[in-house]
């Protein structure tokens, strides 16, 4: 049997489509050249959950050069998965993938950097060719958006093979925001994910493996208090103490992992001798406490 025919062998014919353009009126836009070899395009553009994004796409790729000709934005006649072999994709932040076609509009679900990449699913990429143009209407830049909220509270660096312990303190019963932005990857040759996580590789809690996790305890961190955190998240810390970050690895914990997350908190403040002393009080009322539970 040829490769080639092997290939075609993983794909059900797919139902013939309309081509689509959107209309919708509006500016300009950013338009992006998104080549088949690149396998994946970060658009730098930053959408709040709950906003419009809108697409127009021309031009023809291949995701097997040599092989079934070229597609437009729709995709192979032949599908993998739900959509055609090719097929234009994207994701907001940790949110659901949607099928963006010739053009669409899309109200996000989620919070974060727009991401835009061909269906290749189990049948892969063996040799990409060709280009698209994309127009995206809607969204900011992603560094304009961490610039604003830098202003109002504390940018922090939190690197995926160490974590970060940070000084910033919050008050039991506190509310703060805290936004991610960014990649890391939670094994070498894996791809990378945001602060939601790899919602395909759960962890044994059910948490997706590489969410963003604060940890709220005393200077040492023997005891704490642990919130999953995403692209962006209002949490009511219970307790009160210092504030640590790091991605959930769970029983996985020994990959190497590379990568880092740019971290903006609004509500913390900077911790004093006194705070760090608190800090530390407070986490060993929680230890006592979980030592009578147990």
């Amino acid at each position: 049997m040829s490769l080639a025919l092997a290939v075609a062998l993983l794909f059900t014919l797919a139902d013939e489509r309309p081509l689509t353009l959107l209309t919708e009126p509006g500016g300009p836009g950013v338009t992006f050249t998104f080549p088949a070899t690149d396998g994946r395009l970060d658009t730098g553009l930053w959408f709040g959950r709950g906003q419009a994004v809108s697409f127009e796409v021309t031009g023809e790729w291949t995701m097997w050069e040599g092989h079934f000709g070229t597609s437009n934005a729709l995709g192979h006649r032949y599908r993998v998965g739900l959509y055609g072999w090719g097929a234009l994709m994207g994701r907001v932040g940790g949110g659901a993938e949607f099928a963006i076609g010739m053009g669409r509009t899309v109200t996000t679900d989620a919070a974060g950097q727009l991401y835009l990449y061909p269906n290749t699913g189990t049948a892969g990429m063996p040799g990409g060719a060709g280009e698209l143009q994309i127009t995206v209407r809607g969204g900011r830049p992603q560094a304009e958006v961490i610039a604003d909220l830098a202003r109002q509270g504390t940018r922090l660096t939190v690197p995926a093979d160490t974590g970060l312990v940070s000084d910033l303190f919050v008050e039991p019963d506190q509310e703060i925001i805290v936004d991610a932005f960014g990649e890391w990857t939670m094994y070498e040759g894996a791809a990378p994910t945001g602060p939601d996580g790899d919602s395909r590789r759960l962890l044994a809690d059910h948490t997706p493996w590489g969410r963003l996790t604060m940890r709220v305890g005393g200077p040492g961190f023997a005891a704490g208090e642990t919130y999953r955190l995403a692209s962006q998240t209002t949490v009511r810390v219970r307790r009160g103490g210092l504030l640590s970050f790091a991605p959930a690895t769970g029983e996985f914990a020994g990959h190497p992992r590379s990568g880092e997350l740019t971290v903006v908190v609004r509500g913390a403040r900077q911790a004093t001798p006194e705070l760090r002393e608190r800090a530390a009080q407070l986490a060993a009322d929680y230890e006592r406490q979980m030592a009578v539970l147990r």
